[in-house]
């Protein structure tokens, strides 16, 4: 042997992979301190299979591995192999070479190789100790090892030169036989105290072993029987399964049909549905349309409210008008006394005027007339107020013809027939005004009538709309009625569907309850026969019993396991007790014994009699143990062998209690649990492994399976008429659901049609209803339109007329002023006087008079600006004629009347005193004066004249003169 190859790889300072080879003759490893040198002499001694760490220069395993440096990491495994020349066979192996490995890693795992395949350390161990190499001998000798050797105690050196002499391994072997013998010697005196444990109880087993033998013979028979009877369920079930193949067959093309049945169904339940959307869509809008009448109904009665309220307001605004109408129409009347003597040159334009008046009152009724019949044609309306814009464009030509010509004549004639031109003027507006007061009043009552018109056909368009919502609410609780007497049926269907639904799965779970009790009773028909059979041929017992009970010998009982009744919980017990007993034969006397020998001789087998007359007691149990024959019911023929078996056996809970128990049971007797552990008194034990249950179970099974099949036919039988019920109730809801399928279409059908008339029935009165509550809107937008500018105009006329009041009233006063004054001027007999003054004086009277002149000038001029003024007021108010400002109108035309005779009555009275004038240009304007003052004013004269002498400070050279007097300026310088 020779050690040829060394490799390293990751061990200790080896990171990489090193290979020594070793030829033949000695090699020396030469190197620095630090090169590795020892750590070759390690590798081998760890590759030899050294466990030391501290021979290894190491603490553990990790130290054997590379550790890393600076600029290789560090080493998972490390790995040295051997590899020895074997070919003069050193080694005990059947390799010329041997490779010998170890690797560690540093999970502290190792392994170990030879010749690559993985070996455990021992083997190598081993191989490496019969060649002289194991780890403890010095192959490999480290530094200080000789001085050590040498120092070595002399036991310790003995040891060295047995390991130098190759005996390690014949010790470590002898050593190992020396434990084997040990062991086997143990072992042998265990068989031998198994020997004598189980000697006294061989009898006992080889009837075990008879049993057993039975139990494979009956095994082996039931075998044969369960394959028949199973080969007979087996038809059975197959000729059952080939039915119920045929009946599903059937079933499948049923359901198929059905289901084409319920598709079609299916699809015509879809389509009512989408029609019943469709229906539903309408009757949403139909809902909306109605509330839209409702908020119209509302916002009209809104209207009307505020239409009666500015109507109430007109009302109480015409009496207020009307009131102050009467003083005025006295005033009027008092006034038109002052105006008769102008009355006669006027008739001739009042009668003309009169004409157009009458013509323009006829066109304004009917004008009113057509607008009271608004429902007329248009076409006659726009004519008929084309006619009327003709007129009174007519008229206002007129008027300005005649404003004209009187502006002309004017200028032509004198300030008289201005005048009285002017009068005639104010009479006819007089008149008109008046004229226009009655189609006023006619007006308003027009408008009241109108307006009680619109409250009646807003009362019957609220009596409509109650109608139609009640009607709408009729319908929509028809609509709720129809829909539920629609949805009716469909919940009918849910319910018959559902439990439909619900009886077919019912049947399902009752035909699968009725399968699985099928199946249970002949389950239990197949045992009853199989357990008949078995005790009618006694195949359960040995040979010998069934030969017996076969020869039925007078005095013979029958089988112990017959005669006796167990309750379950300790059928295992009393079989574990009793063994083999169970199968003895409960004979009346002792003398049936050699008949029954007589009877085996030609059957064979073996046999237990339990003679009644020689049966003993068994020995009483300790205190508060309970005896197994308690619990056993049996024959009372049986009582003895019962108590002479079993009046021994203690039944304890557990083996705890039945160890506990043991010692102060009797000889003989013996502890059981529920499980079938015996203990006996003699120290004994015996286990049962399997839960099958025996020869008491069966006879437990035989008497109860004929009530169990009875139970389970009586179910068998109530799961049938079950079936058959369920059955009935399913063709029932069938047919119950085509009906209520039927009728549903028919209903929504039904309700379809009655739905789409009533709904268009519902939509012509919605239309007709929203376009007469369209017509009354716009009639009583209209009148309220109108009332809104009758009320403006009203408003602004009112305050034009107070302006013009005030300004008659100052214009009045003013006029009776100067009327004052002029009573007082100078007579004609202080004309002679004046015109004897001095040059000087007649000067300053003439200047007097200038100043006076221009003074009246200026207020004739304010006057026909007032009077100009009024009449631009008039013709406003003409512009208005369908208003309702009579009143104002009025005053307004009594105050310019009023104000245009006071200036043509002063006038008058200057033009009067004009022809004076020319010689003294005082005296006749005074009388004339004073006359017009008289009668136009109507005041005294002493008071007229204290007022003139107020104003005047009684000097009767201050009075105001008239503007012609300037044309005596040539007399006074003369």
């Amino acid at each position: 042997m020779r050690f040829k190859h060394l490799v390293l790889q990751g061990y200790k300072s080896f990171a990489a992979k090193t290979e020594f080879l070793f030829p033949t003759g000695i090699t020396a490893i030469v190197g620095p301190n630090g090169s590795g040198k020892s750590n070759i002499a390690d590798g081998i001694r760890w590759a030899l299979g050294e466990r030391s760490m501290s021979t290894l220069r190491g603490k553990s395993t990790a130290d054997m591995i590379f550790g890393g440096g600076r600029r290789r990491a560090r080493a998972g495994m490390a790995e040295v192999s051997l590899t020895l020349d074997n070919s003069d066979g050193w080694l005990p192996i059947d390799f010329s070479e041997v490779t010998i490995a170890r690797r560690a890693y540093r999970s502290g795992d190792n392994e170990y190789l030879i010749n690559g395949a993985r070996v455990r350390l021992r083997d190598i161990t081993e191989l490496l100790a019969e060649s002289g190499l194991s780890e403890r001998t010095y192959t490999v000798i480290g530094q200080g090892l000789v001085d050590a050797a040498l120092s070595l105690r002399p036991q310790e050196r003995r040891t060295l030169f047995e390991e130098a002499a190759g005996i390690s391994l014949y010790r470590a072997r002898r050593e190992k036989a020396v434990e084997r013998l040990d062991e086997t010697q143990r072992n042998l005196e265990r068989v031998h105290d198994i020997i004598k444990e189980i000697t006294p109880r061989l009898q006992r087993l080889e009837r075990e072993a008879a049993q057993v033998e039975e139990y494979r013979r009956v095994v082996a028979h039931q075998k044969r029987l369960q394959r028949t009877w199973y080969g007979y369920q087996w038809g059975r079930q197959q000729a059952a399964l080939d039915g119920s193949l045929e009946k599903a067959a059937f079933l499948e093309s049923s359901l198929k049909e059905q289901e084409q049945k319920a598709a079609a169904l299916n699809e015509r339940l879809t389509r009512l549905r989408r029609q019943e959307h469709g229906l539903r869509a309408e009757l949403r809008d139909w809902h909306r349309e109605s509330a839209d009448l409702h908020d119209r109904a509302n916002e009209i009665q809104r209207n009307l409210a505020v239409a009666e309220e500015r109507a109430r307001l007109l009302k109480v605004r015409r009496e207020e008008l009307l009131a102050e109408i009467e003083p005025l129409s006295a005033q009027q009347e008092a006034q038109a006394e002052q105006v008769n003597q102008t009355q006669i040159q006027v008739e001739q334009l009042e009668r003309e005027m009169r004409e157009r008046k009458q013509r323009l009152a006829g066109h304004e009724q009917e004008w009113a007339a057509a607008r009271e019949q608004a429902q007329e044609p248009a076409r006659q309306q726009a004519r008929a107020e084309r006619e009327l814009r003709a007129h009174r464009d007519r008229l206002e030509r007129l008027n300005q013809a005649l404003v004209e010509a009187r502006a002309e004549k004017a200028r032509l004639a004198n300030e008289r027939a201005v005048a009285e031109e002017r009068a005639q003027q104010l009479r006819v507006r007089r008149e008109e005004t008046l004229s226009k007061l009655e189609p006023l009043g006619d007006q308003q009552e027009t408008q009241a009538r109108r307006i009680a018109q619109v409250h009646a056909q807003v009362e019957r368009l609220e009596r409509d709309l109650a109608e139609r919502e009640q009607r709408t609410a009729q319908l929509e609780q028809e609509s709720v009625a129809a829909q539920q007497q629609i949805q009716k049926p469909d919940q009918q269907q849910v319910q018959v569907e559902q439990e439909l639904v619900a009886h077919r799965a019912q049947l399902e779970r009752t035909n699968e309850a009725l399968t699985e009790a099928r199946a249970e009773a002949a389950r239990l028909a197949g045992e009853q026969k199989a357990l008949d059979r078995i005790h009618a041929d006694s195949a359960a017992y040995d040979t010998g019993v069934r030969a017996l009970l076969q020869a039925k010998l007078d005095g013979v009982i029958g089988p112990l396991a017959t005669l006796i009744q167990v309750p379950p919980k300790w059928e295992r017990a009393v079989e574990a007790a009793l063994s083999a007993d169970l199968q003895a034969v409960v004979v009346e006397r002792s003398a049936v014994a050699e008949q029954a020998r007589r009877a085996l001789e030609s059957a064979g087998g073996r046999l237990t009699l339990l003679p009644l007359d020689g049966m003993r007691p068994a020995p009483p149990l300790p205190s508060g143990a309970v005896s197994a024959a308690r619990v056993v019911t049996c024959d009372e023929r049986a009582r003895a062998a019962v108590e002479a078996l079993l009046g021994g056996v203690a039944l304890c809970d557990d083996v705890a209690a039945a160890s506990a128990l043991l010692p102060t049971m009797p000889s003989g007797g013996c502890c059981v649990t529920p499980t079938g552990v015996v203990l006996r008194a003699d120290g004994a034990l015996s286990l049962r492994g399997d839960d099958a249950g025996g020869l008491l179970a069966d006879e437990r099974a035989r008497r109860e399976l004929p009530a169990q099949r009875e139970k389970a036919h009586k179910q068998r039988q109530e799961l049938e008429q079950r079936r058959e019920a369920e059955a009935k109730r399913i063709a029932v809801l069938e047919a119950r659901l085509e009906e209520l399928i039927r009728q549903a279409a028919k209903a929504r059908e039904e309700a379809a049609q009655s739905g789409r008339e009533k709904l268009e029935r519902a939509r012509t009165e919605v239309a007709v209803a929203q376009e007469s509550l369209r017509n009354q809107q716009a009639i009583l937008q209209r009148e309220h339109s109108l009332l809104k500018e009758t009320e403006s105009q009203e408003t602004a006329l009112r305050e034009r007329a107070d302006a013009l009041e005030a300004e008659h009233s100052a214009i009045v006063a003013r006029v009776r002023a100067l009327q004052v004054e002029a009573t007082t001027q100078p007579s004609e007999a202080d004309v002679g006087q004046i015109a004897n003054l001095p040059h000087q004086r007649c000067q300053e009277i003439v200047e007097q008079q200038r100043a006076e002149a221009e003074q009246i000038a200026a207020l004739e001029a304010r006057l026909e600006e007032l009077a100009q003024r009024a009449a631009a007021v008039a013709e406003e108010a003409a512009r208005f004629e369908r208003e309702t400002l009579g009143a104002a109108r009025t005053e307004v035309a009594v105050a310019g009347e009023t104000l245009r005779s006071r200036q043509a009555a002063l006038r008058e009275t200057t033009h009067r005193k004009r022809p004076g004038v020319g010689r003294t240009g005082i005296g006749r304007e005074r009388h004339g004066a004073d006359a017009t003052a008289d009668t136009t004013i109507g005041l005294p004269t002493p008071r007229r004249r204290e007022t003139a002498q107020r104003a005047g400070g009684g000097n009767p050279a201050h009075q105001s003169p008239h503007p012609a007097l300037g044309k005596g300026e040539p007399q006074c310088s003369r």
